[in-house]
Protein backbone atom coordinates (compact mmCIF):
# COMPACT_ATOMS: atom_id res chain seq x y z
CA UNK A 1 0.00 0.00 0.00
CA UNK A 2 2.77 2.64 0.75
CA UNK A 3 4.39 1.48 -2.47
CA UNK A 4 0.87 2.53 -4.05
CA UNK A 5 0.73 5.50 -2.37
CA UNK A 6 4.20 6.66 -2.89
CA UNK A 7 3.80 6.08 -6.26
CA UNK A 8 0.77 7.97 -7.00
CA UNK A 9 2.41 10.73 -5.26
CA UNK A 10 4.80 10.54 -8.21
CA UNK A 11 2.61 10.73 -10.69
CA UNK A 12 0.85 13.55 -9.20
CA UNK A 13 4.42 15.64 -9.36
CA UNK A 14 5.52 14.32 -12.46
CA UNK A 15 1.67 15.57 -13.86
CA UNK A 16 2.56 19.09 -12.25
CA UNK A 17 5.80 19.17 -13.39
CA UNK A 18 4.41 18.42 -17.24
CA UNK A 19 1.30 20.71 -17.17
CA UNK A 20 3.93 23.39 -16.28
CA UNK A 21 6.23 22.92 -18.61
CA UNK A 22 3.41 22.35 -21.20
CA UNK A 23 1.71 25.84 -20.20
CA UNK A 24 5.53 27.49 -21.21
CA UNK A 25 5.74 25.83 -24.65
CA UNK A 26 8.40 23.73 -23.70
CA UNK A 27 6.82 21.00 -26.18
CA UNK A 28 9.74 18.47 -26.94
CA UNK A 29 10.24 18.30 -22.87
CA UNK A 30 6.53 18.23 -22.28
CA UNK A 31 5.77 15.43 -24.64
CA UNK A 32 8.83 13.39 -23.14
CA UNK A 33 7.40 13.77 -19.66
CA UNK A 34 4.05 12.80 -20.72
CA UNK A 35 5.55 9.61 -21.85
CA UNK A 36 6.79 8.48 -18.85
CA UNK A 37 3.48 9.20 -17.46
CA UNK A 38 2.06 7.18 -19.79
CA UNK A 39 4.25 4.34 -19.67
CA UNK A 40 3.85 4.28 -15.42
CA UNK A 41 0.09 4.86 -16.05
CA UNK A 42 -1.33 3.39 -19.12
CA UNK A 43 -4.65 4.35 -18.50
CA UNK A 44 -4.21 7.84 -17.93
CA UNK A 45 -6.19 9.84 -20.36
CA UNK A 46 -4.55 13.11 -19.69
CA UNK A 47 -1.38 11.67 -20.17
CA UNK A 48 -2.75 10.46 -23.87
CA UNK A 49 -4.48 13.63 -24.47
CA UNK A 50 -1.30 16.17 -23.03
CA UNK A 51 1.31 14.02 -25.10
CA UNK A 52 -0.60 14.42 -28.21
CA UNK A 53 -1.14 17.98 -27.90
CA UNK A 54 2.49 18.62 -27.23
CA UNK A 55 3.53 16.32 -30.12
CA UNK A 56 1.12 18.41 -32.53
CA UNK A 57 2.97 21.00 -31.63
CA UNK A 58 6.50 19.75 -32.35
CA UNK A 59 4.65 19.41 -35.40
CA UNK A 60 3.75 22.70 -35.95
CA UNK A 61 6.86 24.40 -34.97
CA UNK A 62 8.91 21.88 -37.39
CA UNK A 63 6.30 23.02 -40.31
CA UNK A 64 6.56 26.52 -39.27
CA UNK A 65 10.50 27.08 -39.42
CA UNK A 66 10.72 24.59 -42.50
CA UNK A 67 8.25 27.24 -44.34
CA UNK A 68 10.38 30.58 -42.72
CA UNK A 69 13.54 28.82 -43.79
CA UNK A 70 11.77 28.74 -47.29
CA UNK A 71 10.21 32.36 -47.18
CA UNK A 72 14.00 33.97 -45.95
CA UNK A 73 15.36 32.27 -48.91
CA UNK A 74 12.68 33.35 -51.46
CA UNK A 75 13.34 36.85 -50.20
CA UNK A 76 17.00 36.75 -49.98
CA UNK A 77 16.52 35.85 -53.89
CA UNK A 78 13.79 38.64 -54.36
CA UNK A 79 10.70 35.94 -55.30
CA UNK A 80 8.64 38.28 -53.53
CA UNK A 81 5.60 36.74 -54.98
CA UNK A 82 6.11 33.34 -54.00
CA UNK A 83 7.28 34.66 -50.48
CA UNK A 84 3.97 36.60 -50.04
CA UNK A 85 2.14 33.89 -51.19
CA UNK A 86 4.15 31.58 -48.55
CA UNK A 87 3.95 33.93 -46.07
CA UNK A 88 -0.15 34.03 -46.68
CA UNK A 89 -0.44 30.39 -46.17
CA UNK A 90 1.42 30.73 -42.59
CA UNK A 91 0.04 33.13 -41.49
CA UNK A 92 -3.95 31.80 -41.89
CA UNK A 93 -2.53 28.76 -39.55
CA UNK A 94 -0.70 31.19 -37.63
CA UNK A 95 -2.33 34.48 -37.40
CA UNK A 96 -0.43 36.57 -34.79
CA UNK A 97 2.74 35.10 -35.48
CA UNK A 98 4.66 38.53 -35.46
CA UNK A 99 7.87 37.71 -37.59
CA UNK A 100 6.01 36.01 -40.47
CA UNK A 101 3.61 39.44 -40.29
CA UNK A 102 6.93 41.55 -40.68
CA UNK A 103 8.20 39.50 -43.73
CA UNK A 104 4.78 40.16 -45.01
CA UNK A 105 4.59 44.03 -44.48
CA UNK A 106 8.27 43.41 -46.46
CA UNK A 107 7.34 41.31 -49.55
CA UNK A 108 4.28 43.59 -50.25
CA UNK A 109 6.65 46.89 -50.11
CA UNK A 110 8.48 44.96 -52.71
CA UNK A 111 5.65 44.15 -54.69
CA UNK A 112 4.50 47.40 -54.83
CA UNK A 113 8.26 48.67 -55.64
CA UNK A 114 7.92 46.43 -58.64
CA UNK A 115 4.66 47.18 -59.90
CA UNK A 116 5.72 51.01 -59.70
CA UNK A 117 8.87 50.60 -61.47
CA UNK A 118 6.69 48.32 -64.34
CA UNK A 119 4.40 51.00 -64.61
CA UNK A 120 6.80 53.84 -64.81
CA UNK A 121 8.61 52.07 -67.74
CA UNK A 122 5.33 50.76 -69.16
CA UNK A 123 4.22 55.06 -69.29
CA UNK A 124 7.71 56.07 -70.63
CA UNK A 125 7.89 53.25 -73.58
CA UNK A 126 4.03 54.54 -74.86
CA UNK A 127 4.91 58.64 -74.49
CA UNK A 128 7.92 57.68 -77.05
CA UNK A 129 5.52 55.66 -79.07
CA UNK A 130 2.98 58.36 -78.92
CA UNK A 131 6.59 60.80 -79.74
CA UNK A 132 5.88 62.83 -76.80
CA UNK A 133 9.35 63.26 -76.08
CA UNK A 134 9.37 65.51 -73.73
CA UNK A 135 7.05 63.45 -71.50
CA UNK A 136 8.87 60.56 -72.34
CA UNK A 137 12.72 61.73 -71.76
CA UNK A 138 11.25 62.79 -67.97
CA UNK A 139 9.32 59.69 -67.25
CA UNK A 140 12.21 57.42 -68.72
CA UNK A 141 14.54 59.04 -66.79
CA UNK A 142 12.60 57.84 -63.54
CA UNK A 143 12.26 54.54 -65.04
CA UNK A 144 16.41 54.32 -65.46
CA UNK A 145 16.55 55.50 -61.60
CA UNK A 146 14.21 53.10 -60.64
CA UNK A 147 15.92 50.02 -63.49
CA UNK A 148 19.49 50.52 -64.11
CA UNK A 149 20.00 47.25 -66.21
CA UNK A 150 16.83 47.60 -68.14
CA UNK A 151 18.25 47.82 -71.69
CA UNK A 152 14.91 48.60 -73.40
CA UNK A 153 14.66 51.98 -71.30
CA UNK A 154 18.01 53.00 -71.58
CA UNK A 155 17.77 52.98 -75.51
CA UNK A 156 14.48 54.93 -75.13
CA UNK A 157 15.45 57.30 -73.27
CA UNK A 158 18.83 57.86 -75.22
CA UNK A 159 16.83 57.92 -78.61
CA UNK A 160 14.22 60.38 -76.62
CA UNK A 161 16.82 62.93 -75.69
CA UNK A 162 18.64 62.58 -79.05
CA UNK A 163 14.90 63.34 -80.55
CA UNK A 164 14.21 66.39 -78.08
CA UNK A 165 17.58 67.66 -78.62
CA UNK A 166 17.59 68.00 -82.42
CA UNK A 167 14.07 69.29 -81.91
CA UNK A 168 15.32 71.76 -79.35
CA UNK A 169 18.66 72.77 -81.39
CA UNK A 170 16.22 74.01 -84.34
CA UNK A 171 14.14 75.90 -82.19
CA UNK A 172 17.18 77.65 -80.34
CA UNK A 173 19.11 78.53 -83.32
CA UNK A 174 15.37 80.29 -85.48
CA UNK A 175 15.10 81.95 -81.26
CA UNK A 176 19.01 83.34 -81.58
CA UNK A 177 18.79 84.44 -84.96
CA UNK A 178 15.43 86.19 -84.53
CA UNK A 179 16.57 87.68 -81.22
CA UNK A 180 19.87 89.09 -83.15
CA UNK A 181 17.35 90.41 -86.18
CA UNK A 182 16.21 92.26 -83.70
CA UNK A 183 18.29 93.69 -81.47
CA UNK A 184 18.19 91.39 -78.48
CA UNK A 185 21.78 91.02 -78.37
CA UNK A 186 21.92 89.26 -75.12
CA UNK A 187 19.06 86.89 -75.22
CA UNK A 188 20.83 86.17 -78.40
CA UNK A 189 23.98 85.36 -76.68
CA UNK A 190 21.79 82.97 -74.02
CA UNK A 191 20.18 80.83 -77.00
CA UNK A 192 23.66 80.26 -78.79
CA UNK A 193 25.21 79.16 -75.66
CA UNK A 194 22.58 76.69 -75.21
CA UNK A 195 23.01 75.55 -78.57
CA UNK A 196 26.49 74.74 -78.40
CA UNK A 197 25.95 72.80 -75.29
CA UNK A 198 23.42 70.46 -77.51
CA UNK A 199 25.85 70.79 -80.64
CA UNK A 200 29.19 72.13 -80.76
CA UNK A 201 29.94 71.47 -84.56
CA UNK A 202 26.10 72.93 -85.51
CA UNK A 203 26.86 75.20 -88.84
CA UNK A 204 27.97 79.02 -88.08
CA UNK A 205 27.22 78.65 -84.36
CA UNK A 206 30.76 80.17 -83.75
CA UNK A 207 30.51 83.37 -85.94
CA UNK A 208 26.41 83.99 -84.78
CA UNK A 209 27.59 83.70 -81.24
CA UNK A 210 31.35 85.76 -81.79
CA UNK A 211 28.38 88.03 -83.77
CA UNK A 212 25.61 88.38 -80.77
CA UNK A 213 28.46 88.80 -78.07
CA UNK A 214 30.33 91.57 -79.89
CA UNK A 215 26.86 93.74 -80.71
CA UNK A 216 25.47 92.64 -76.89
CA UNK A 217 29.01 94.23 -75.64
CA UNK A 218 28.38 97.10 -78.17
CA UNK A 219 25.00 97.86 -76.95
CA UNK A 220 26.35 98.17 -73.38
CA UNK A 221 28.67 100.50 -74.32
CA UNK A 222 26.01 102.47 -76.53
CA UNK A 223 23.62 102.50 -73.54
CA UNK A 224 26.10 103.70 -70.83
CA UNK A 225 26.82 106.47 -73.49
CA UNK A 226 23.57 107.54 -73.88
CA UNK A 227 22.95 107.79 -70.25
CA UNK A 228 26.21 109.98 -69.97
CA UNK A 229 25.00 111.98 -72.93
CA UNK A 230 21.98 112.51 -71.07
CA UNK A 231 23.09 113.53 -68.04
CA UNK A 232 25.17 116.05 -69.48
CA UNK A 233 22.46 117.63 -71.31
CA UNK A 234 20.33 117.63 -68.14
CA UNK A 235 23.10 119.61 -66.40
CA UNK A 236 23.51 121.54 -68.97
CA UNK A 237 27.17 120.60 -70.69
CA UNK A 238 25.87 120.90 -74.19
CA UNK A 239 29.07 120.23 -75.97
CA UNK A 240 30.02 117.27 -73.71
CA UNK A 241 26.56 115.69 -74.26
CA UNK A 242 26.70 116.50 -78.05
CA UNK A 243 30.39 115.11 -78.39
CA UNK A 244 28.87 111.84 -76.43
CA UNK A 245 25.91 111.59 -79.05
CA UNK A 246 28.43 112.14 -82.25
CA UNK A 247 30.41 109.06 -80.63
CA UNK A 248 27.14 106.86 -80.08
CA UNK A 249 26.84 107.67 -84.05
CA UNK A 250 29.81 106.82 -85.36
CA UNK A 251 29.32 103.24 -83.32
CA UNK A 252 25.02 103.25 -84.87
CA UNK A 253 24.46 105.66 -87.59
CA UNK A 254 20.91 105.15 -87.16
CA UNK A 255 20.81 105.23 -83.54
CA UNK A 256 17.46 107.40 -83.10
CA UNK A 257 18.52 108.91 -79.72
CA UNK A 258 21.44 110.04 -80.87
CA UNK A 259 20.13 111.79 -83.58
CA UNK A 260 17.38 113.43 -81.41
CA UNK A 261 19.82 114.64 -79.00
CA UNK A 262 22.26 116.34 -81.51
CA UNK A 263 18.78 117.86 -82.81
CA UNK A 264 18.05 119.13 -79.56
CA UNK A 265 21.48 120.67 -79.55
CA UNK A 266 21.50 122.68 -82.69
CA UNK A 267 19.77 125.43 -81.08
CA UNK A 268 22.17 125.99 -78.21
CA UNK A 269 25.32 126.09 -80.12
CA UNK A 270 23.28 129.26 -81.58
CA UNK A 271 24.80 132.57 -80.12
CA UNK A 272 22.33 134.81 -78.25
CA UNK A 273 21.58 137.58 -80.19
CA UNK A 274 21.93 141.00 -77.53
CA UNK A 275 19.59 144.53 -78.58
CA UNK A 276 21.56 147.25 -79.72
Amino acid sequence: IAASIEKLEHLEEAKEEARQVLSNDDFQKALRLWQEIEFLDPECAEAHESARAASMKLEEQAFLEEKLTDIRNLMEHEAYLMAHQQITEVLKRFPDHGEAGHLLEIAQEALDLIAKKQQVKKDGIKAFADRDYETAVETLKEAAALLPQDEEVTEALKESQHILDRRNIKELSHSGKEALEQGNYQEAVSCFKVLRQLDRDYPGLTELLEEAKDKAQRSEVLAMLLAKAESLWTDGRFQEAQADWKEILSYEAENQTALEGLQRAIPQEIPPIHPP
